[in-house]
């Protein structure tokens, strides 16, 4: 298996984040820990937020008093349920940082196995819904909390930038589950500021998952508006003609198909299909659809996709499911989406022919039995100008600075589909791989996030 890259890389590929992830020298050796505590857990990725020193923004003071635990102040004409922020991000105080490994991303995969942490007092978790809401309350599981208390302040903000405290409080110690804080407050974003804890010796923010109660559903109840004009290509499969202008490479029959089930929308969607023993096809083990080049460096891609248990099993051989390539001669493509032992992750660097110059981000978990939506932003380069955006599911997961092409050779073109190089020449743990897509988008630099998912 191949290693995965477990910092931010250089100053020539560097990650957008509050946490300065690359300064490793504060590991998180928690003194009333276990010894795996910074073991190896998947590499994480990094979400955009602002200053690293105070997690964005300007604090305005609030004299709204200690903070009740138990959550009691939520107000009870609310109809709270569960709502789920738009983005999130880490941030440490200086000379402090945040650990790659442990993302801000993982307290809201709902895996009580992963964490975020940071090192050093005033540490902060900002989260981000995109819009003001209701809030009812903040539901928080501290990493070890059965073993030691946690304190912190608790601050909203109507605008994402200046915020105000509700209050601080300390956690129980009894317990390393989810623990709820009333907030009853009118707020576009929460963040949780880290005071200390009671272990010596430890200034460490790790938290395993936070969950939000409020009113609706975290994100707008209706699409929002798009601009059909900027898309390049739309491909829903409900025409007779499915993939026009687009080369297609399937070797055998079942490679790819329309079929009536399972749909994102409409009626139809697509299937792409590879078996090991499949035919060389375009030099390799593929069954993909190759988009036109484009005259732009700035160009955003999009698409829907489900991934059956029983057709998409895991696999500790990773799988290219969508890659810009830059044609005969390149090599390896330098920007891919791919999935490996159930997690999607992006492979970005500049040099296909310099293996360690290609980083690998994890996205998150590679959820089976239902449909994924995927949005990536690219300003296509091989200097530091590049960025690649990365949105799953609504939530931005990553966001990454620099090459992110070889400048030897022409832009890339995107594909689309399943590539696995390994069937060329031994098996894998599994034989089969099948999923499916719907609504395939590309458009150009004039588009925004909301053309290419929050709009039907």
């Amino acid at each position: 298996m191949m290693d995965i890259q477990r910092l931010v890389p250089a100053a020539s590929l560097v990650a957008l984040a509050l946490c300065a992830c690359a300064d490793t020298r504060h590991a998180d050796h928690d003194a009333a820990a276990p010894a795996t505590e910074t073991g190896t857990e998947d590499v994480g990725s990094t979400t955009v937020g602002s200053d690293a020193n105070d997690g964005g923004g300007t604090v305005a003071e609030d004299d709204s008093g200690d903070h009740d635990s138990d959550g009691d102040d939520a107000p009870p004409e609310a109809d709270c349920s569960p709502i789920a922020p738009v983005t999130v991000a880490a941030s440490a105080p200086e000379p402090y940082a945040c650990q790659a490994e442990h993302p801000a991303t993982n307290t809201l995969d709902g895996n009580a196995d992963t964490r975020s942490s940071c090192e050093g007092v005033g540490s902060a978790l900002t989260y981000d819904f995109g819009s003001v809401r209701s809030l009812c309350s903040v539901g928080i599981a501290w990493h070890h909390g059965d073993e030691r208390t946690n304190d912190f302040l608790l601050q909203t903000s109507e605008d994402g930038t200046t915020f105000t405290d509700v209050g601080e409080t300390r956690t129980s110690d009894q317990t390393s589950d989810v623990q709820a804080y009333g907030i009853g407050r009118l707020a576009r974003a929460v963040r949780i500021v880290f005071l200390g804890n009671s272990t010596p010796d430890n200034e460490w923010m790790s938290i395993t998952q936070v969950e939000f109660s409020g009113e609706g559903d975290g994100r707008p109840e209706e699409p929002g508006s798009c601009n059909p004009r900027v898309l390049l290509f739309n491909e829903t499969f409900e025409s007779a003609n499915v993939w026009a202008g687009v080369h297609q490479q399937f070797g055998t029959a079942h490679a790819f198909n329309v079929v009536t089930d399972p749909v994102y929308a409409g009626e139809h969607s697509g299937r792409f299909e590879l078996r090991y023993g499949d035919p060389v096809t375009s030099n390799g083990i593929r069954s993909e659809v190759l988009f036109p080049l484009q005259d732009g460096r700035e160009l955003w891609y999009g698409f829907k996709a489900y991934y059956p248990s029983d057709g998409f099993q895991d696999d500790a051989n990773n799988d290219i499911l969508s890659q810009w390539h830059q044609g005969s001669g390149s090599g390896s493509p330098t920007s891919t989406f791919r999935v490996m032992d159930g997690r999607f992750y992006m492979r970005i660097g500049s040099s296909a022919s310099n293996p360690d110059n290609r980083v690998w981000y994890e996205l998150g978990p590679h959820t089976k039995d239902t449909w994924h939506e995927f949005v990536f932003h690219f300003v296509h380069s091989g200097d530091d100008d590049g960025l690649v955006e990365v949105w799953h599911n609504g939530v931005q997961v990553l966001a990454v600075y620099g090459g992110n092409m070889n400048p030897v050779f022409s832009m890339p073109r995107w594909k689309v589909g399943i590539y696995k190089s390994t069937w060329g020449h031994s098996p894998t743990d599994t034989d089969t791989r099948i999923f499916f897509v719907d609504d395939v988008r590309m458009a150009d630099e004039t588009a925004t996030y909301d053309d290419m998912a929050n709009c039907r």
